[in-house]
Parts: C-alpha cells; structure tokens; sequence
C-alpha cells in the first residue's frame, strides 16, 4: 500500500518489459497505471523518474501507441535534465526510434549523436541509416552493436532484423 513501494515495483517491471519485448504484459501494466494512479498534465503520477518515464515511453511505442509514446519520452527527457547524461542519451535514442518508425528522419537524424557507439544509440542509428538507404552503413553499425551485446539475445533480435535487411 506504500505509494513509493509501489512506484519502484511498477517502474522496474515496467523497465523489464521494456527490455524484453513483452509487450502483452506492458498493455496490462499500463492499463493498471492509467486506472489505479491519479493523473495530471504530465501524466501518470507514479513516473517521478525519467527512468520510469522511458521505460513508459518505449513500452508505449511497443504497443503502439505512439502519440503517447512521444508524450512520454518527451516527458523523460524533460524529467531527465539534470539525470546521468546516459539516461538522457538512451531516452534521445529511443524517441529518434519512435521517428524512424513514423518516417521523421530528419527529426530522428537531430537526436543520434554518430560518435557515441553503444548500444541503446547505435540501433536506432543502425535503423536510421537502413531507412535512407545507406545498407553498408545500416549493417556496420549493428555488426558492431552485437559485438558489444555478447550474449544478449533479447537486445540482440532487432538488430539481426537490421542487418538481414541491410
């Protein structure tokens, strides 16, 4: 019943969902965080965190829902300010996903920082770059990304999707 036990519980399932694609599981999640938190301008009022707000955010994009995705990560960003600069990367990164999926290339192009190789930048890199057509570059940058996961097999399917289709 303690709200901030509670927060920590959503947040971090909310993040595990993220993480490995269940985005079943994340439709429940947010249902229960849009019917059982009060809300307010910036939304549900248990994501205090950026954290939190990006892992809402990329579960959002994962289910579709992408105008609140933006919201959402829009919202991470902003909470994110003064956060570690690797939560505000990761969070630049999976708003310039949500673009690409939406075909705003330019706009997704202005967020990837191209001298930053890891991971959580270099998929959205390699996905942008699939979308203008550069397939040698598009398969270069997810060779080397899965380099770097070594065994991650969940972070690791989107970009063997990547490089197939490079």
């Amino acid at each position: 019943r303690d709200p901030v036990v509670i927060n920590q519980v959503v947040c971090g399932l909310m993040s595990a969902c993220e993480r490995c694609g269940d985005a079943m599981r994340a439709e429940a999640w947010l249902r229960f965080v849009e019917t059982s938190t009060s809300t307010s301008s910036e939304g549900p009022a248990m994501h205090l965190f950026a954290h939190c707000w990006a892992a809402f955010g990329s579960l959002l994009c994962q289910v579709g829902r992408w105008q609140e995705a933006e919201t959402a990560l829009r919202m991470a960003l902003a909470k994110g300010e003064s956060s570690y600069p690797f939560m505000k990367l990761t969070t630049r990164a999976t708003l310039a996903d949500l673009w690409i999926h939406q075909g705003r290339l330019a706009e997704a192009g202005r967020l990837i920082d191209e001298r930053i190789d890891r991971v959580e930048v270099m998929r959205p890199r390699a996905r942008l770059y699939l979308a203008q057509g550069k397939y040698d570059l598009a398969a270069a940058v997810a060779r080397q990304a899965l380099r770097q996961l070594s065994g991650d097999q969940l972070r690791a399917a989107s970009l063997l999707l990547v490089l197939v289709e490079a």
